[in-house]
């Protein structure tokens, strides 16, 4: 998995107009795009493909993606085939490539991928100078970028706000400048992430980020603790945070405005100011830690800056369906492109579709040529730990977005690590499980900021068995879950 994972954004079944905005937002050219600015050469193809309805991204194209300028295709073919037959061998490997497969920066991974693609010693000379290139530029940027950001998320916020009478195809545009910024800090975050792995491999930086960043969930804890004081109004909050959606690119799912008492209002007697413990450590000073913070946090708040764009288009969609007379359902069926045709009177929405199927069973990597749909195995997963807490807890199992539950002292077990389950935050979980998601997920990152115990991406058959489950023990100090009933 890279920093843009569409399971965890779109889930295992999205529709096609699901499909085709995340792609416009993200996949078709913007990631790309951001990487080429960063000194990447991709392939231009982009980075999504969907079998049987089930979005995957494309080994080829994400490790394309991170190939620096002047090195040929014919000799990072052979590296990407090193990175192919890792994953060949050990498939748990799809929820972590960008830190425990692909190589990032000049270092031992790289001369071990090097010495396994049989490199001879005028190749490994123009790949480590690639990618000693790819160091020098990452620094300059980063310095750009964490003194510009501030302004560019202020003057993207006030945009928004003044878009009421755009157009659809405007505010969308606007959506995607945001997500460009996200992908460009994110890329940034993650960077410097591989670099300090790289070089304190010993080191738990899960655990030296604790207390360290800062995000919205807890302005919105401290917001939630006004609300309840009776300094800040309920609208203000929905105001505020409604726009936060379980299924953040689901776009006829609930919003947190639809439900506030749920999303929001349910644990506000309970909600109280969480003060995370900074960790103080040795490596405060370094520059690769103190850029892991600036762009993890610049990455938190452009992701809720550009969900309120979203938001706007998403209200804005549904007031036009309702007064040309279009179902959602229908709606769902057709691409971006095709509905904006429809909607602009160019063409008539297509209708006489067959019944929606379920979705096909498909396993988490999909290896041309060896592997086989008939018989679905699925791997054994790489999850992340968050934090060394021992729990015992019933399991509260949200298997969709919109399930409404109590989860009040539970292990609440998620099928992906989407960024609209913030609220599980302040709602009295404590403690949190998903199926899918790697070291890059939203909720990976927020669960690391509050220091709240978590395994991501559990995989498969775990996840199964807890969804039979009645309670387990979640103890990530050994990274093992056990069902007790």
């Amino acid at each position: 998995m890279i920093d843009i994972n569409p399971v965890e954004l779109l889930g295992v079944a999205p529709t096609s107009l699901d499909i085709s905005i995340f792609k416009y937002l993200f996949a078709d050219q913007i990631v790309e795009r951001v990487r080429r600015d960063m000194g990447y050469d991709p392939l231009g193809v982009g980075l999504l493909e969907v079998v049987a309805g089930k979005p995957y991204t494309s080994m080829r194209a994400t490790a394309f993606s991170f190939r620096p300028f002047g090195i040929s295709g014919r000799i990072y073919k052979r590296m990407v085939q090193v990175y192919r037959d890792a994953l060949v061998k050990n498939p748990a490997l799809q929820s972590r490539v960008e830190f425990n497969l692909y190589a990032m920066s000049c270092g031992e991974k790289l001369e071990r991928v090097m010495q396994e693609a049989q490199l001879n010693n005028d190749e490994k000379s123009i790949v480590r100078e690639a990618f000693l290139r790819i160091d020098t530029v990452f620094s300059q940027v980063s310095m750009t970028q964490a003194k510009t950001f501030d302004a560019f998320a202020t003057a993207y916020e006030q945009r928004t706000a003044s878009m009421g009478d755009a157009s659809l195809s405007g505010i969308l545009e606007h959506v995607a400048h945001g997500t460009e910024m996200f992908v460009r800090v994110a890329r940034l975050a993650f960077y410097w992430k591989n670099r300090f792995e790289e070089l304190h491999p010993q080191e738990n930086l899960n655990s030296l980020i604790g207390g360290h960043i800062r995000s919205v969930n807890g302005k919105l804890q401290s917001d939630l603790v006004a609300c309840r004081n009776g300094t800040i109004a309920r609208e203000e909050i929905v105001e505020r945070y409604g726009h936060l959606r379980p299924g953040q690119f689901s776009v006829f799912g609930e919003s947190y405005a639809d439900d506030p008492n749920t999303y929001l209002f349910a644990q506000m007697e309970q909600a109280e100011v969480i003060q995370v413990q900074k960790q103080t450590h040795t490596f405060e000073d370094e520059v690769e830690f103190k850029h892991i913070i600036t762009f993890m946090q610049a990455r938190e708040r452009m992701k809720f800056l550009f969900s309120q764009s979203l938001h706007l288009f998403v209200t804005k969609l549904k007031h036009k369906l309702a007064q040309q007379g279009i179902s959602e359902c229908d709606a769902s069926r057709v691409s971006w492109n095709e509905l904006c045709a429809c909607l602009d009177g160019s063409i008539a929405l297509r209708t006489n579709r067959a019944e929606d199927e379920p979705p096909v069973l498909l396993p988490d990597v999909i290896i041309p040529g060896l592997t086989d749909l008939r018989v679905i195995m699925f791997s054994e997963a790489m999850p992340s730990y968050i934090t060394n807490s021992t729990l015992k807890a019933r399991v509260c199992v949200l298997e969709r977005l919109g399930v409404k539950a109590d989860v009040r002292g539970a292990l609440v077990l998620l099928p992906n690590a989407d960024p609209g389950y913030d609220f599980l935050f302040h709602s009295g979980a404590i403690g949190i499980i998903t199926k899918v998601g790697g070291p890059a997920s939203h909720m990976c990152i927020r669960a690391i900021e509050l220091q709240m115990p978590a395994c991501i991406g559990c995989g498969e058959s775990v996840y199964q068995k807890l969804v039979a489950a009645h309670s387990a023990i979640l103890d990530c100090g050994t990274r093992q879950i056990i069902v007790i009933d």
